[in-house]
């Protein structure tokens, strides 16, 4: 059986889900009281009360995303929040955590969670094969041809509730941001726009594949009903402004 994870840290980039926000901060601090959290508004409503009465590290940032999704309109903005990420991620290597979980609205930790196969885990995620979206698929040809060693799934991580491991995973994001070709990367590949795609490609291309982790689920998966962390739970979701 896999052992606990009790050094972690959280990272949340948040924009106007108020109600979302107070949910997933009061549920992680129900498993993890003590575990540092990095919450950024992007550009959004300020979460200073908010991120003051769940003891988390904040700042107030230029907009990245569109405000309803982690979905970047430019190289540029895609850069910056991996910068962010990698920031955040060395902030918890720095206070002694081994991992880092990526929080979203829609991300519910019900329990505490276990090591999983690599360093890069999370649910079941969305496959690469969208035949309404092509350049999805476009992305893991790409991923294909430039890291054979990588072990590839049907579908691709860097949802809410992903697991990574802090060491590693910093490194290899901060070897993308280095990147020279990183502006004609996001042209070319136009599906980096997504946060969880961009993250799947830096991390793939820095040998670190993707696996299942067995504490998480989807929202109304009925295979994993004893899952301690949901993805996809928006119950407490409001309407866009």
């Amino acid at each position: 059986m896999a052992d606990i994870i009790k050094s972690i840290g959280f990272f949340y980039q948040v924009f106007n889900q108020r109600r979302a926000t107070a949910f997933v901060l009061t549920n992680v601090r129900k498993v993890y009281p003590k575990a540092p959290i990095t919450v950024i508004s992007d550009g959004g409503d300020d979460f200073a009360d908010c991120a003051g009465k769940f003891r988390c590290e904040y700042r107030h940032e230029s907009q990245t995303g569109d405000g309803q999704s982690i979905r970047f309109p430019s190289a540029a903005k895609a850069h910056m929040w991996l910068d962010r990420l990698a920031s955040a991620m060395e902030s918890h290597k720095a206070k002694g955590c081994d991992w880092t979980m990526l929080l979203e609205d829609d991300t519910w930790v019900r329990g505490p969670v276990t090591e999983p196969a690599t360093d890069f885990a999370g649910t079941y995620g969305a496959p690469w094969n969208q035949p309404q979206n092509p350049g999805v698929l476009e992305v893991r040809y790409f991923i294909t041809e430039n890291c054979p060693g990588v072990p590839l799934m049907d579908r691709y991580g860097g949802c809410g509730g992903t697991l990574l491991r802090t060491k590693t995973t910093s490194r290899v994001l901060r070897k993308m941001l280095a990147m020279r070709d990183f502006d004609r990367l996001y042209k070319r590949l136009w599906q980096l726009r997504h946060s969880d795609i961009l993250l799947t490609l830096a991390l793939n291309l820095g040998g670190i594949g993707y696996s299942i982790s067995a504490c998480h689920a989807e929202c109304g998966d009925c295979q994993r009903p004893n899952a301690t962390v949901i993805h996809g739970y928006k119950t407490h979701y409001r309407s866009a402004r």
